[in-house]
Formats: structure tokens, sequence, C-alpha cells
């Protein structure tokens, strides 16, 4: 999730139980400055959700 640090500093996504993922240096587009690590990071995302129809491995 792309946040500012201002919503970081707020503790506002505390609220969400999400995880925040700061790119150092990125524009508004981490996906384009930093396009290695997002898809990492999108793929390490998409390994922690469950299917509401499939039990939890």
């Amino acid at each position: 999730m792309y946040t500012s640090e201002a919503w970081n500093e707020i503790g506002l996504l505390r609220l969400l139980d999400t995880d925040v993922r700061v790119y150092e240096g990125a524009r508004h587009a981490a996906y384009m400055d930093q396009p290695e690590r997002f898809r990492k990071d999108v793929l390490d995302f998409y390994g922690t959700i469950t299917r509401p129809d499939k039990p939890a491995a």
C-alpha cells in the first residue's frame, strides 16, 4: 500500500490492520521507480491471502 509519511506518523493505518511498505526515494508510482521490489512485495502480499472457501494451509 502506498502511503504518505503523514499517515504513517499519525498511526491511522494501524486501524486498518495493514502492512506498510515505504519506498525510500520513490515518487508516487513506486512500481515504476522500484519495479523488482514492488513485484516482490505484491507476490508476498498475495501469499498472505486466503480464500474464504478454502482453509488456510
